[in-house]
């Protein structure tokens, strides 16, 4: 129902509006507007310097969302922007304005969204699971393809990867959706106000009741040529599709409302970082990179949509676009958020144990990926790299180091907020020899740091051997940069504590002390019985079933070697030579019931252990590392090991398990592999 509109309430807006228009005017010749703020920012921006009270620039939100002829120029950015957020905000605003004609008229857009939006749309279409409003469509883009783009987001994410269904109050169980003329710049929005949409309490699509779950509508634009898309219409259309379907699905989790919301990073980079996985070819969040990685994850301070590359380098080492890979882990955090059981960092991290890493070792892999901006392939493997590194930075070249050592000898200071931050410091490459030592000059803080050598053809990373707490020092002894095309010192912050930075020092030395030894302690375990047995996998069928690969064409799989099998007369040998990368694989359907891949593994190895030059890893369909093993001189034990590897994530799903071993050009090491199974449960160590 409309407003009843009081004389006194129209020349009291009418007033209001009249000082707005007018106070733009003087801004516009004082000011000149930054073209790279968004509408909502500049809006923002304004109000920050005291030039809009607060009902002014909600007012003008709500005009750029459902009015933008009422926009003064001052705020027409033309820089892309999504309205979802903007919307959840001025929702939260307007309910804290007094009562007032501005803000009567503001709610009378906002409760319009699902329904005539900024106009009454003629044409009508009823797909399997979304009924859409539109009118004309321009940008060479039919309805046909608006509905396959809605039709191919809700098969990928609901029905392929298990999130639960967005909620809708349409009577027909159809999600409502409307093409509409929006501002320039606005790719699209959902609501939660309005006419198949408001607060529905319980999601019948989970199995646990949110107590604050929407329904919403989505209104996307009815053309996607307009110049400041930096994409093409359809790879644009299907980005918004993807992007404002998240949307959805997060609403109907309750997370975007109560005490528990998350942050805006989670809200907006995850949408972000949901394009890629269900259009992975439309790549359009390239051109909303970097993000500001020296602002804190805890607390973040910059662009929330350029984050999604944070979230990519957290999740792409467990596979991307398939079930149960990356978006399981992404999964996992909104539906611990929409349960209430943790807050952002703490559901963050519980989502990548659950996957079989930590939050503080995944952040710090993409660290170093993110640094290096390696394509994955060759010597740059996962977690290191990224599989479309290229794309990136032919986009957007990548950010630029934080601080810089140019020669041995020399020292920088800095400082890293909590929270997961991180700098980057460029250090002497192929200068030979030198000590870098970190001192952490607060009282709090929880750095962590590896030196990393890119080879042009590798990446080999040296580790720091402890945390650096407050007040605390820590020691990479003799680095060795020779033949490094660059290097750098990645430093994290993992503390979880207040929101302040922590200073940090970095001096390097050309002394070189005694090497870091390291202590390994063999695996004492407790077997469970075997439940299936791989194809092969105890070689005794020799090369059968196994795919293999070796750079020098040297066997893999064979019976005759210096170590004898574990069971049997055949094994394989990975490695065993300089410069080699060697793996078999097979493709195997991981058992619902036993999920955990076992398997007996001997280490020989002429190498110094801690610093990853030759190394095995157990990668699942090509990309996602489970597992990472140093082979080394201090790793061997003259005898068999047993190891299990949880591949839960799997379970029922058929996949391609690889063995696989990278050495370097000196000191070679072999890891040899026997009987290969899964088991109902893992090795337990006593």
């Amino acid at each position: 129902m409309k407003p009843q509109w009081t004389a006194l309430s129209l020349l009291a807006l009418a007033l209001l509006f009249t000082s707005l228009m007018g106070r733009q005017a003087a801004i516009a010749q004082a000011e000149p507007t930054p073209n790279q703020l968004t509408t909502p920012q500049l809006i923002e921006a304004a109000q920050t310097r005291g030039d809009l009270s607060p009902v002014e620039a909600d007012l003008l939100l709500a005009y750029a969302l459902f009015e933008p002829g009422k926009l003064p120029e001052t705020f027409q950015s033309g820089q892309p922007w999504d309205g979802t957020l903007p919307l959840l905000q001025l929702r939260a605003a307007m309910t804290k304005l007094p009562p007032s004609a501005a803000r009567s008229q503001i709610e009378t857009l906002v409760n319009a969204a699902c329904s005539s939006s900024t106009s009454t749309l003629p044409n009508t279409i009823a797909t399997a699971r979304f009924f859409i409003e539109y009118g004309s469509i321009g940008g060479g883009l039919t309805i046909n393809e608006y509905s396959a783009s809605l039709e191919t987001t809700w098969s990928k994410m609901v029905d392929d990867f298990g999130w639960a269904a967005p909620l809708s109050t349409r009577g027909d169980g159809r999600y409502h959706v409307r093409i509409d003329s929006l501002y320039n710049g606005l790719y699209g929005y959902v609501s939660s106000d309005g006419t198949y949409a408001g607060l529905v309490g319980d999601n019948p699509n989970t199995a646990w009741n949110e107590g604050d779950a929407y329904a919403s509508c989505m209104v996307l634009n009815r053309d996607y040529s307009y110049s400041g898309f930096p994409s093409p219409p359809q790879p644009s259309m299907d980005a918004t599709v993807a992007h404002e379907f998240n949307h959805s699905i997060q609403y109907g989790y309750g997370a975007l409302t109560g005490s528990n919301a998350p942050d805006s990073i989670f809200i907006e980079g995850g949408a972000s970082w949901v394009e890629d996985e269900l259009f992975d070819s439309a790549d359009d969040n390239y051109y909303f990179l970097w993000p500001t990685f020296s602002s804190s994850m805890g607390a973040y301070v910059g662009s929330p949509y350029a984050y999604w590359i944070v979230f990519r380098g957290l999740t792409e080492p467990f596979g991307t676009g398939t079930a149960g890979g990356g978006e399981q882990i992404m999964q996992d955090f909104w539906e611990l958020i929409s349960q209430n059981g943790a807050d952002d960092l703490t559901a963050l991290d519980q989502a990548l144990q659950t996957a079989g890493t930590n939050l503080p070792d995944a952040y710090h892999a993409m660290a170093i990926a993110a640094h290096f901006l390696k394509p994955c392939g060759g010597g740059y493997l996962l977690p290191y790299c990224f599989e479309e590194a290229s794309g990136y930075v032919a986009v957007k070249p990548g950010p630029a180091v934080h601080r810089t050592i140019a020669a041995p000898g020399s020292s920088v200071n800095g400082s890293i907020p909590n929270n997961y931050a991180l700098n980057w410091v460029s250090l002497p490459a192929d200068s030979g020899v030198y000590d870098v030592t970190l001192t952490n000059n607060s009282g709090s803080g929880q750095f962590r740091a590896s030196l990393v050598c890119d080879t042009g053809s590798a990446l080999t990373i040296t580790p720091f051997p402890a945390l650096v707490g407050g007040g605390q020092q820590g020691q990479a002894a003799a680095f060795d940069s020779t033949g490094c095309v660059s290097a750098a010192a990645i430093i994290t912050n993992q503390e979880q504590a207040a929101n302040n930075s922590d200073g940090y020092s970095l001096a390097t030395s050309a002394a070189i002390p005694p090497g870091n030894e390291r202590l390994y302690l063999p695996l004492v375990a407790k077997a469970s019985a075997p439940i299936t047995q791989l194809a092969n996998g105890g070689f005794e069928d020799g090369r059968a079933i196994w795919q293999t690969f070796s750079t020098h064409n040297n066997p893999i799989i064979r019976a005759e070697t210096a170590v004898s099998p574990h069971q049997g007369n055949w094994l394989a040998q990975l490695g065993g030579a300089d410069d080699e990368t060697t793996f078999i694989e097979q493709q195997v359907t991981v058992p619902a019931v036993a999920p955990y891949l076992h398997f007996w593994y001997w280490i020989e190895s002429e190498d110094n252990c801690g610093f990853y030059y030759d190394v095995g890893r157990i990668v699942v369909n090509e990309t996602a590392v489970v597992d990472t093993t140093d082979l080394c001189n201090q790793a061997m034990r003259g005898q068999w090991q047993s190891r299990s590897i949880d591949l839960s994530r799997y379970r029922g799903q058929t996949i391609t398990i690889r063995f696989q071993v990278q050495t370097d050009n000196i000191l070679s090491s072999s890891l040899f592999i026997d009987d290969v199974m899964f088991r109902e449960t893992a090795v337990t160590p006593n």
